[in-house]
């Protein structure tokens, strides 16, 4: 699927100058907002910081970013995909809840009160609060 054209923005006209004050070694967007600000721009610092973010990455100032991935859920029937960092990342995650019994005690209540509203159903609320409350986990506890 390709992405629709880039609409034009109040800081186009103003890529040469831009580019040029880059390539002479200023890359404070704040700096380069201000020198914009004198030669007309009247857009907000936050495009410029925006526009030069390219530059910080060795791409080009007017070349489109990539999309980061979408973290939507894919439709429903649909085969769970996992990729590679999601799979690292949770791996990392079960080293970390083995080294730590609380950390692993306090993920697992979590999960099930996360359960518990995904399915819209309070039924094990009771025991869980008490569980919560005898969990030995302080700031935890307190909420109970």
């Amino acid at each position: 699927m390709r992405r629709p054209p880039r609409k034009p923005s109040t800081l186009d006209p103003y890529h040469d100058s831009l580019q040029q004050r880059w390539d002479e070694g200023e890359h404070n967007a704040m700096v380069l907002h201000e020198e914009l600000s004198t030669k007309g721009y009247l857009g907000h610092y936050q495009r410029v910081k925006m526009a030069i973010a390219p530059l910080r990455r060795g791409l080009p100032l007017d070349q489109p970013r990539e999309r980061p991935a979408s973290h939507a859920r894919p439709p429903a029937g649909s085969p769970p995909t996992r990729t590679a960092a999601a799979l690292h990342v949770t791996h990392r995650l079960h080293r970390l809840l083995e080294h730590c019994p609380e950390l692993k005690h306090a993920h697992d209540l979590v999960r099930r009160f996360a359960a518990m509203l995904d399915n819209r159903d309070a039924a094990p609320l009771p025991s869980w609060l008490d569980e919560l409350s005898h969990s030995g986990l302080p700031p935890l506890a307190g909420i109970a």
